[in-house]
């Protein structure tokens, strides 16, 4: 091997070295450009919001916010929380398919682009002005904002759910089953027995089974995958979910990570901001 081919080999070896120690500091440093009083201070106040939860390990940081659609301050909140964090991933409670079904017609107009800068500019002043917003909904504000976020900011966003004909077939299969078995009496075999109410079925269905998938699909993100260029281990995600689901979720997110990783899930709160006062971690500090 000549001293040419040797000198190739080291520098491409000292370029890939050096730009994976940018690559991870990049991402465990820069992911909060802020002091660590002022991060403090922004998470006290997301916290004062009940519908939000901040759930942490050494491992991940989840923000959990449960907002309904049409709730102005909700959406305040929810772009300061996307501000803060920085995150890696943006979970969002609904299919790919449901998604691009609602929203691909209002990506693809030639509007959008200029409707997500003032869409930004209006939740940053915390003055909506629904007029100056013609082709978007109310409702549709958040998950089209944090769909933008992430193209605008490198964030990869997750679809944690199911289609939602799927619930609507399994739903009405797992009734009609129970009222026939139901009207002569004969126990069904697993999870459905004649006993079970239509009450009782919905919450399976269209709750513990959503809250599921949506953890799930979090989870299988984390799974450590081959690369070349190594990345930070530690991982933010934003969670969007409906308020009745975020008991759920928080609770499904605790104990599947604890039975994989065996770590603890902590949740944050407005004592332990306030009180506590514990430097921050090196990955939130500046």
């Amino acid at each position: 091997m000549s001293l040419l081919e040797k000198g190739l080999i080291l520098g491409s070896l000292g370029a890939i070295g050096g730009y994976s120690v940018y690559f991870v500091l990049k991402h465990r440093v820069g992911r909060v450009s802020t002091s660590s009083a002022e991060y403090f201070q922004r998470r006290l106040e997301l916290l004062k919001n009940p519908k939000i939860k901040i759930l942490y390990s050494t491992m991940t940081l989840l923000y959990l916010q449960g907002i309904e659609r049409n709730e102005t301050s909700g959406l305040y909140d929810l772009h300061e929380l996307l501000d803060l964090s920085r995150p890696n991933f943006v979970a969002l409670p609904i299919s790919e398919k449901d998604f691009a079904d609602r929203y691909k017609q209002i990506i693809n107009t030639p509007r959008y682009p200029e409707s997500m800068k003032k869409l930004e500019y209006f939740l940053k002043t915390k003055e909506l002005d629904m007029k100056q917003l013609p082709d978007i909904a109310e409702d549709d504000i958040p998950y089209l904002f944090a769909y933008d976020f992430c193209l605008r900011k490198q964030c990869k966003i997750l679809y944690a759910d199911r289609n939602r004909d799927i619930y609507e077939r399994e739903l009405a299969a797992r009734k009609q089953l129970t009222e026939i078995m139901s009207e002569d009496g004969t126990e069904v075999i697993g999870t459905v027995k004649n006993n079970l109410n239509p009450e009782e079925i919905e919450t399976e269905v269209l709750y513990s089974r959503r809250e599921e998938f949506y953890v799930d699909t979090i989870m299988n993100e984390l799974k450590p995958k081959f690369a070349l260029i190594p990345s930070s281990f530690h991982r933010t995600i934003v969670g969007l979910t409906t308020p009745e689901h975020l008991p759920g979720i928080s609770r499904g997110w605790m104990n599947k990570f604890k039975s994989i990783y065996g770590h603890q899930i902590l949740e944050d709160s407005l004592e332990a901001v306030s009180y506590t006062h514990l430097t921050l971690p090196t990955i939130y500090s500046v």
